[in-house]
């Protein structure tokens, strides 16, 4: 009896021990396809694919198998291998995705992610747009001029909770996730301006304003930088 993996490389739907027929991940599993015995499998879900690739690490691990021969055979990495096999390798990879996390790195690299995903959703694939530019980019570009593009207010890029990328016209208004559409805002001001447009927004705050007994008048001498 073969697992999934293995009927990958070259095992039979007839002598596999998962069952697949039936199972959603026999319809869809992920962008990769499988060919066996003229059977493409399409990889559904990464955790799909680790649940079966942990079983058989560990299988052939039991049966004496080297890391090396664990590689040949399922044609995954050593270090995919030691993080099921080797001794505290789970917990020392969770302590340095979590580190990794808190870094100025880490933190922009989410805060891209998200912005390439349209209402938040992070759930629907496809739901998220291709970007035009790369990490690199967009680190600079928030790095260089750490201000919220709105109020003016200075961001501390260390505190993600403060602080989110707004697509400065709104993809319900048809603006996209391109790099000039990226703008740096405090959280609350980005849930002030909601969907609206830059004009739309600026109109709103300029009524509130007045009717607060404030004049408003536009200082000429000020320019930004969005």
């Amino acid at each position: 009896m073969v697992g999934w993996p293995s009927l990958a490389y070259g095992g039979s739907l007839e002598n596999c021990s998962v069952p697949l027929k039936g199972h959603r991940g026999f319809e869809s599993l992920s962008n990769r396809q499988f060919n066996s015995s003229n059977i493409f499998i399409r990889v559904y879900s990464n955790s799909f694919i680790c649940m079966f690739m942990k079983n058989e690490i560990l299988k052939l691990r039991s049966e004496g198998k080297s890391y090396n021969e664990i590689k040949s055979i399922l044609g995954c990495s050593k270090g995919t291998i030691a993080y099921h096999c080797g001794d505290g390798q789970k917990d020392k990879c969770k302590l340095r995705v979590k580190n990794y996390k808190k870094t100025l790195t880490g933190i922009l690299k989410r805060k891209k992610d998200n912005f390439s995903f349209v209402n938040g959703n992070r759930r629907c694939l496809q739901k998220r747009k291709s970007l035009n530019f790369s990490s690199n980019e967009f680190k600079d570009k928030l790095i260089n001029n750490p201000i919220c593009y709105l109020s003016g207010r200075k961001i501390d890029l260390l505190q993600p909770k403060t602080y989110q990328c707004d697509h400065i016209i709104p993809v319900s208004r048809g603006g996209g996730c391109s790099f000039d559409n990226l703008g740096l805002t405090c959280k609350e001001v980005n849930f002030a301006k909601g969907d609206m447009i830059l004009e739309d927004f600026i109109q709103l705050c300029k009524e509130i304003l007045i009717h607060q007994g404030f004049k408003v008048e536009k200082n000429l001498d000020i320019t930004k930088d969005v």
